[in-house]
């Protein structure tokens, strides 16, 4: 998902429920990914 000025915005369901997990820019979205990925696995 993408907010205003282009910043990504990461989350996922948990029940009915949409938990944000994570923010990036375009200049870090790749770390903010590999983060992610290492935390909740794929």
């Amino acid at each position: 998902m993408r907010g205003r000025n282009g910043v990504r915005i990461y989350y996922r369901m948990k029940g009915e429920m949409m938990e944000i997990v994570g923010y990036s820019s375009k200049n870090n979205q790749q770390q903010v990914i590999n983060r992610l990925i290492n935390i909740y696995g794929k």
